[in-house]
């Protein structure tokens, strides 16, 4: 079983357990008049409605995606319940703790109906989630994500996607050592004048390849007039939701709003093997890459 069929799983047990039979021992403690063992009972409901806050953000990670692919709208579904849980559920039973304490059991019950009614609007919502697990096609996600369906996180992201100006002194750094060099760490490079076929307009095959890529690295080299090439700055603009590291050539003249980006670098032609170590570093920073471990 997936971790996503999993917290799925533990989202059904958990959501059934607060409603069917938490809040069902809170009322029958209200009904007893018993404020130490009601005050217990609010506890132990509050400790599920956190874990249930904890599957539902879980599954949320996993529903950006289905949503993404399919056009749903899970996450919308499952923020409306989140909010309801943090704000007026966790509300009532603070309250009703409070009025426990004070012996006022009819406001302890008046509080409680009212946290029902509120989550009960949600179980055709939960339903929905439950049978969600069987309804989407696997196949239909971006490739780069499916160990996120199947571990929870992303630890590697297998397509990096090369974004420069197919000029020739470029050709000879990307095709001669950039992209070999990741390709060695086993990574799966792609680039224009390799893999874009010929019957689609440039920018068109950019952008349906940045998004089957986890990560983005451009080269702003001096193109026009000591400027980066149009193609580059628009293909990071298109990777607005990718991993970026940009290295910008001695001399280069790079727009102010790319400077600031934290995984931004300074290259020199002259010594390339620093941008290597760079690339290295970067990926090691934001766990896309992983040292191998060796054989004992």
């Amino acid at each position: 079983m997936s971790y996503f069929q999993r917290k799925i799983d533990e989202l059904s047990r958990d959501y059934g357990n607060l409603t069917g039979t938490y809040f069902r021992r809170l009322e029958q403690e209200i009904y007893k008049k018993d404020t130490f063992a009601l005050v217990g009972e609010v506890l132990s409901t509050k400790t599920r409605v956190e874990e249930t806050l904890s599957e539902l953000q879980s599954i949320r990670n996993h529903c950006e995606y289905i949503d993404r692919t399919s056009g749903s709208t899970y996450v919308i579904a499952i923020d409306k319940l989140r909010n309801t849980l943090r704000n007026k559920t966790m509300n009532s039973l603070n309250l009703l703790s409070k009025n426990a304490l004070r012996k006022d059991f009819h406001s302890c019950k008046i509080l409680l109906e009212e946290a029902i009614s509120d989550l009960s609007a949600f179980t055709e919502t939960v339903l929905d989630l439950v049978n969600l697990k069987e309804c989407f096609d696997l196949r239909s996600l971006p490739a780069d994500y499916i160990e996120l369906f199947e571990t929870g996180e992303i630890k590697y992201v297998g397509k990096v996607f090369l974004s420069y100006c197919m000029r020739d002194e470029n050709e000879v750094l990307i095709n001669g050592l950039i992209s070999p060099f990741l390709e060695e760490l086993g990574f799966q490079t792609v680039y224009a004048s390799r893999d874009f076929p010929p019957n689609k307009a440039p920018g068109q095959n950019a952008e349906e390849f940045i998004k089957k890529c986890g990560t983005l690295i451009a080269f702003l080299t001096k193109d026009q007039e000591l400027r980066p090439s149009a193609n580059v700055i628009h293909e990071i603009g298109v990777a607005s939701d990718k991993v970026v590291i940009l290295f910008a050539e001695k001399g280069a003249v790079v727009p102010s709003n790319l400077t600031t980006s934290i995984t931004y670098y300074n290259f020199d032609r002259q010594n390339t093997g620093d941008v290597l170590l760079k690339i290295i570093h970067s990926l090691r920073l934001l766990t896309i890459y992983k040292v191998p471990k060796m054989n004992q």
